[in-house]
């Protein structure tokens, strides 16, 4: 048996495989080149290996020269898995020109470059065991029956040049600093980075994109840049308590180095200048202290500037036992603004003889509230066509609270305004009366009574009404009496009046009945309607802590003689105070 080897090889496989399939018995003697660079690591670009191997025939013989269809794998396991590779070659264009990538065989030979038609990417990891294997495809189709993987698969080796692999320079790779490699221990007693700048180049310089972000120049300036707003946290933790951060100007013998915070400068000669911004954290209880130990004077600002406080402002040395009064703006300022939210804690006396002695104003100027105390008016709004709202108070409950003539609020309960008037809690708002009309005549020749068609009204709970209905009636015959009554919700308390009638039934006598005005009192004529009476039935009723119908209820006084409500009988309801 002949071995065919490169020697120069960095990676090197050695093995005799033997395919049954496609009448083919293949042995391969293979040796490999992997990313062939010197030991200095000078850059390279090529990413393929060198496959070289010999196929014979099932008869020992060397297979015909041609064009063969190939396909390789690898793998991170000797046997089984998925491959983490593969690549083939093939005729994709079939009986066109061009695109067609088969293997030349020559006296058996083949050399094919790995990687060159798929990369093998970041699925690899190079550090790790690795298997070869192949397999040929049926040389007269374009899109081949390929054979079974040759087995058992290769396993790849390094070769000498690639023990050097993990060092460059001679220094071994716990020696260099790594970039984007995870955490990495240094036990030495040398400085972690140490860097002696002799040329003229920045010290340091990192980019994004092609954008510098963060620089430092050889005079040891130090420059975020590029982008957006750019933010630096230091003493940083992420738990626990926050570890203090103190930044001075340099020391010296004589004096200290000024701090100076300046915001930035515009190339434009017109432009504005920077912010500067001193701020705490998004917690409670952050404050900021100016000269709080060892300052003999603080200045904010300049006489031409402006100084702004927003929130809470406490200076003890003028709001003290010695200052006396504390005037703001008592003679030359124009306006004084008290920041977002201002907060007085005490009394305040607004006096001004004019018709703006306090305003509130919406974020367009207009005025919102205006109090004028010379003609004794407070206004909401103007007039526009927007409007200016005023909500009261809304009280959840149906129970009332302890009152003051002239109060007023919203009970949600109820769904109604109450207003305190003459020492008791009325409703604001008294509904109009509502009113029912009878469309249809309702007839009936029972003793039992019945509901009058159209006659009914809803009533609320916990609520005092004044009812009247307004009855034309008529009956069959002269002798033929009509009863009116009506029914309510349980729990009422009512007085009827019932007019042309001389008696109520009583509703614990009768339930059925209701109140009840009584039968035969007015006596209906028979005949047209010429001859129909009419009756009035009236009166109040406090209903309790239930909803329900106010219902009109009629029946005849004698059995089997029909008596009649007449179409146009009305009915009214109003809501007492």
């Amino acid at each position: 048996m002949t071995v065919w080897s490169r020697l120069s090889s960095r990676f090197s496989l050695w093995h005799i495989m033997q395919v049954i399939g496609l009448g083919l018995l293949i042995v391969v003697f293979i040796t490999t080149i992997i990313l062939v660079r010197n030991s200095t690591a000078a850059p390279y670009t090529d990413k393929t290996i060198t496959f070289t191997a010999r196929l014979r025939s099932a008869s020992g013989g060397v297979v015909p020269d041609g064009l063969y269809n190939l396909r390789f794998s690898i793998y991170g396991q000797e046997s089984g898995g998925s491959a983490l590779w593969s690549e083939t070659y093939i005729d994709t264009n079939g009986a066109s020109d061009g695109q067609d990538f088969r293997v030349q065989v020559t006296n058996g030979y083949l050399s094919v470059r790995l990687g060159s038609q798929t990369a093998f990417g970041t699925s690899i990891n190079w550090g790790d065991n690795l298997w070869l294997t192949m397999s040929v495809g049926d040389r007269s189709q374009t899109t081949p029956d390929w054979d079974s993987e040759m087995t058992p698969r290769i396993q790849l080796t390094a070769t000498p040049y690639a023990l050097n692999s993990s060092a460059v320079g001679g220094k071994t790779a716990d020696e260099l600093v790594q970039l984007g490699q995870g955490k990495q221990t240094d036990s030495s007693n040398n400085s972690s980075v140490f860097i002696d700048k002799t040329g003229s180049g920045n010290l340091v310089q990192l980019q994004a994109s092609g954008n510098d972000m963060f620089t430092i120049n050889n005079s040891g300036n130090i420059t975020l840049g590029g982008g957006s707003d750019k933010s630096i946290a230091m003493g940083k933790v992420s738990e626990g308590a926050g570890n203090s951060l103190t930044i001075s100007a340099g020391t010296g013998s004589d004096s200290g180095g000024d701090l100076i915070l300046q915001g930035g400068n515009a190339t434009n000669i017109n432009g504005d200048a920077g912010n500067v911004q001193i701020d705490t954290g998004t917690g409670n209880n952050g404050s900021i202290a100016l000269g709080s130990e060892n300052a003999t004077t603080i200045t904010l600002g300049n006489s031409g500037s402006t100084t702004t406080v927003q929130g809470d402002l406490h200076i003890s040395n003028i709001d003290s036992a010695e200052a006396g009064e504390l005037v703001i703006g008592g003679n030359n300022a124009t306006s004084i603004n008290l920041g977002q939210d201002t907060s007085v804690d005490g009394s305040v006396t607004v006096k001004k003889d004019s018709d703006v002695a306090l305003q509130v104003q919406n974020t367009s100027g207009d005025s919102v509230l205006n109090v004028d105390t010379q003609n004794n008016r407070i206004t909401l709004g103007k007039t526009d066509d927007i409007a200016t709202l005023l909500v009261l108070d809304t009280k959840t409950g149906e129970s009332d609270p302890t009152g003051t003539n002239g109060a007023m609020y919203y009970n949600q309960s109820l769904a109604k305004f109450r207003c305190y008037e003459d020492n008791a809690w009325r409703d604001c708002i008294t509904p109009l009366p509502v009113s029912v009309l009878a469309q249809t005549d309702t007839t009936t020749d029972s003793l039992t009574p019945v509901d009058v068609e159209d006659m009914t009204f809803e009533l609320a709970a916990n609520t005092k009404y004044y009812y009247k209905f307004i009855i034309i009636h008529e009956a069959d015959s002269n002798t033929a009496g009509v009863g009116f009554g009506v029914t309510t919700p349980e729990n009422v308390t009512m007085n009827n009046w019932c007019v042309n009638t001389t008696a109520i039934t009583s509703t614990t006598a009768n339930p059925s009945l209701g109140s009840y005005c009584g039968v035969g009192d007015a006596d209906a004529v028979a005949g047209t309607n010429s001859n129909s009476f009419t009756s009035t039935m009236e009166g109040y009723i406090q209903t309790g802590n239930q909803t329900g119908n106010l219902k009109l209820r009629m029946k005849s006084g004698t059995a089997s003689e029909n008596v009649t409500t007449k179409e146009k009988s009305f009915g009214m309801l109003q809501i007492v105070q």
